[in-house]
């Protein structure tokens, strides 16, 4: 696609998609069609990356899907894998279009053939799910090795999960826990893995504390990964993940359950009464008030949620 072809099919997007549709998508290309592409990204690809992060909750406006479905196609066959993979993965999610499991599959098959090991990854998920194709614990398998020899960590614990179910391999939770505690370390001080997918592995570590799965049972340590989890799944589901929805929700209710069981061990005082005075917040009329974080004599460090402390980063964990 040259310049000038690029810069038209540009303005065509803007001049036919409303805000509503696509709200970040048009912000940004109306500023550079004002500066009249002084800033122009270059390549239809860099275009895709860009459009990808933007409006991340809602499928692309019909114009847009178009202008990535052909770049992606076009690069595809001109032999770029992780285009097909990209694709793959935007009918996989119903982005571009209604969610088409059978074209994620084809575009992840075609796209593990020219040497993409994330397709190699995806099409994991699709064997281990039955997504299109029949349940194949085998296939998905050695399709996860692939991705934890290059040490992806959701292949890494998929191959943890199919432990701790006895899926192809014999069931060994000890060896499951094992697996979730080295993605612990891979993911630690990597702020990318940990947005990505460390609440997967906190969520699956809480599990194992909660129920003794490899692991002495342990409901407060499963009760602080919970929370870890669920904070981070928050976070993707605002990025429009929401096929962690049922994850998010599941990490909220075993919270729920692991309290009910710790408040038994909280001692009760006899002849003791709570001053109510004392807890703040009380009326029902205090407002919420959110703190400026440049206010002075506060600090915000916007990347701390994904720090990894030191109980909580596989250092200090149960045996």
């Amino acid at each position: 696609m040259t310049e000038e072809t690029l810069k038209e099919r540009l303005k065509r997007i803007v001049k036919n998609t409303s805000e509503e549709e696509s709200p970040q998508i048009c912000s940004l290309l109306r500023w550079e069609i004002e500066r009249d592409f002084e800033y122009l990204r270059g390549s239809a690809m860099e275009y895709v990356y860009n459009f990808e992060r933007l409006d991340p909750t809602a499928p692309f406006a019909p114009l847009v899907a178009e202008f990535i479905d052909e770049v992606l196609t076009e690069e595809m066959e001109n032999g770029n894998a992780d285009a097909a993979c990209d694709l793959g993965s935007l009918y996989y999610t119903g982005r571009i279009g209604e969610q088409n499991f059978a074209m994620a599959v084809e575009l992840y098959t075609k796209a593990a053939k020219m040497g993409s090991r994330q397709a190699n990854e995806n099409l994991g998920y699709c064997y281990y799910y039955g997504r299109n194709v029949p349940k194949d614990y085998e296939k998905a398998y050695f399709c996860f090795v692939k991705g934890a020899l290059d040490n992806h960590p959701i292949s890494m614990y998929k191959i943890g999960d199919m432990y701790k179910n006895g899926y192809f391999v014999e069931k060994d939770e000890n060896e499951a826990f094992e697996i979730y505690k080295e993605c612990m370390n891979l993911i630690r001080g990597n702020k990318e893995n940990i947005r990505m997918c460390g609440a997967d592995v906190y969520m699956r570590i809480a599990d194992c504390c909660r129920k003794g799965l490899g692991t002495k049972q342990n409901l407060r340590k499963a009760l602080k990964f919970y929370q870890r989890a669920e904070r981070l799944f928050y976070d993707r589901l605002l990025e429009g993940d929401f096929m962690i929805k049922h994850n998010y929700m599941h990490c909220i209710e075993e919270q729920d359950k692991v309290r009910k069981v710790l408040q038994q061990d909280i001692p009760q005082w006899t002849g003791f009464e709570e001053d109510p005075s004392n807890i703040p917040g009380d009326k029902d009329d205090d407002p919420i008030i959110i703190k400026d974080p440049e206010e002075k004599g506060g600090s915000y460090d916007g990347d701390e949620d994904y720090a990894a402390p030191e109980d909580e980063d596989g250092a200090n964990l149960p045996n």
